[in-house]
């Protein structure tokens, strides 16, 4: 086993363990040596770490009383690796698996979104923008919005970032507030361009969407409170289709 290939992947499998959690590459075998491969290409060492995950040996690593002769040997009889070869696999694994590393994700396990429920407020921004046509022609609707936010619910706040982002406990708090925010803009963009197409007839006036509303409504759903709201709406002037004849 190269020191260059093997410290390279200690520091890559220790990133994705740093901001994915411990149990990352048990739980997400497949999608931890897609990211292995991305950062350290495709290699034998790759390859048994993925078997290593599949065969349980990262959770005997994150035993307390784990050795390194204890797990060499658990990884030689559940991988059939070469004796030589498992204690170098082992001493990865602890590598990544010390028991300071593990000290410290513990600590920031649920740390981020602690400090997000405790946020007196965070600002969420929105820009809009869609077309209604009408027979002949058609105008742009353009909506900007802003608003002031903050947690009100942490168990709804909690079971939605599980469906939507499972390993936000070692998410960052940028992370978890740029989770929110790109799924409220997404359904102030449905709405807002529902709004403004809801009427073939009748041209929209983007200046009364509804923004406050809406997003009360899209955030009541995680959890969120909107404390409160400033909101600007404008439409181009009307353009007749160009035809060719």
């Amino acid at each position: 086993m190269k020191k260059s290939e093997k410290s390279k992947l200690i520091k890559a499998l220790s990133a994705l363990v740093e901001k994915n959690g411990p149990e990352f590459p048990s739980e997400h075998p497949t999608e931890m040596v897609e990211k292995l491969v991305e950062r350290c290409g495709e290699s034998v060492l790759v390859g048994a770490v993925y078997f290593a995950a599949l065969s349980g040996i990262f959770d005997a690593a994150m035993r307390d009383d784990v050795t390194k002769e204890a797990l060499a040997e658990e990884i030689e009889r559940k991988c059939a690796f070469r004796k030589a070869f498992a204690e170098e696999l082992a001493e990865l694994c602890l590598s990544v698996y010390s028991a300071k590393e593990l000290a410290g994700l513990k600590e920031k396990k649920g740390a981020q979104f602690e400090a997000l429920c405790g946020l007196s407020e965070w600002l969420f921004d929105w820009k809009g923008e869609t077309e209604w046509h009408s027979g002949g022609g058609y105008v742009t609707c353009t909506g900007d919005g802003s608003a002031a936010l903050r947690v009100c619910d942490r168990k709804k706040l909690e079971a939605w970032l599980q469906e939507k982002q499972p390993r936000y406990e070692y998410s960052t708090l940028e992370e978890l507030t740029g989770c929110i925010a790109e799924a409220l803009r997404s359904q102030m963009d449905g709405a807002f361009e529902e709004y403004c197409q809801e009427d073939d007839y009748y041209e929209p006036v983007a200046e009364d969407f509804e923004f406050e509303r809406e997003l009360r409504e899209a955030a009541g759903e995680m959890g969120i409170e909107v404390l409160g709201t400033d909101y600007d709406g404008d439409i181009s002037d009307y353009e007749m289709e160009q035809h060719r004849w």
